[in-house]
């Protein structure tokens, strides 16, 4: 099992109970943004434990939540049916490689988990050829602030979460959406200032991973902290999560 699937399948429950994932703000200006039509057909790319899925459920056709995680959809499945919606369905599958029809769906969302992705091409070209030609592209995830010039957060993240490949900045989300044929449509950021032991979450204070990431902390200068929106008293962190809403080209 690779550090993915063990992370995911350790903490599977965890992600099930967190508000975060299920009402963060985040998922409901996406929504929003999106203004959803009824005749859509939309796949959910690493969708977890379906919150993304589930949010946008009533206002679409039908919904197809993909995971590479068994039990992330075991989860999912579990909620959907506590939920009572009828029109989601979860299946097993990789984003680099989702096994769905080519130009098969009108929306392909992606929340909180792109900077897993070791492929982040592959998954941006994935989630075009599954799209109907202007359909619509929506990714929200973490971004590294462009003055993190020592990429603390992504060191840090490493440490909490081995699973963590990169969360790139702002600018290499656009090119790389630019170059692989999906225009701009809206790009919307959200900020909140997390204490170090929310940051956590799920993983404990106490544990291995925990003391690790604060023992980096207090290894740092103040200026580097500074730079990476980390508070140097209390390690408080400014995290930016960015709604990237795109279009795929015509050809």
């Amino acid at each position: 099992m690779s550090s993915f699937e063990d992370y995911f399948s350790k903490h599977a429950s965890e992600y099930a109970r967190s508000r975060s994932h299920k009402n963060g703000e985040d998922l409901k200006s996406m929504v929003t943004l999106l203004n959803p039509s009824g005749s859509w057909r939309v796949l959910d790319m690493a969708t977890g434990t379906g919150f993304t899925a589930m949010a946008l459920a009533p206002f679409v056709s039908e919904v197809t939540g993909l995971d590479a995680t068994e039990e992330m959809l075991s989860n999912a499945v579990a909620l959907a049916e506590k939920s009572g919606i009828r029109n989601v369905k979860f299946v097993r599958g990789k984003v680099e490689q989702s096994g769905q029809d080519s130009e098969s769906f009108d929306l392909v969302t992606c929340r909180r988990a792109a900077h897993h992705f070791p492929d982040k091409e592959a998954f941006v070209r994935e989630a075009k050829r599954v799209l109907k030609k202007n359909g619509l592209f929506a990714m929200i995830d973490m971004v590294r602030p462009e003055s993190d010039l020592d990429d603390v957060r992504n060191r840090m993240e490493i440490l909490r979460d081995s699973s963590h490949i990169d969360a790139p900045t702002v600018e290499f989300w656009k090119q790389l959406l630019s170059e692989n044929g999906f225009s701009e449509v809206n790009i919307y950021s959200t900020k909140e200032r997390i204490a170090f032991p929310d940051f956590l979450s799920p993983v404990r204070l106490d544990s291995e991973e925990g003391k690790s990431c604060l023992e980096y902390l207090e290894s740092l200068p103040r200026k580097a902290l500074e730079n990476a929106d980390i508070d140097p008293e209390d390690y408080s962190i400014v995290k930016e999560r960015v709604i990237f809403i795109y279009r795929k080209r015509g050809e």
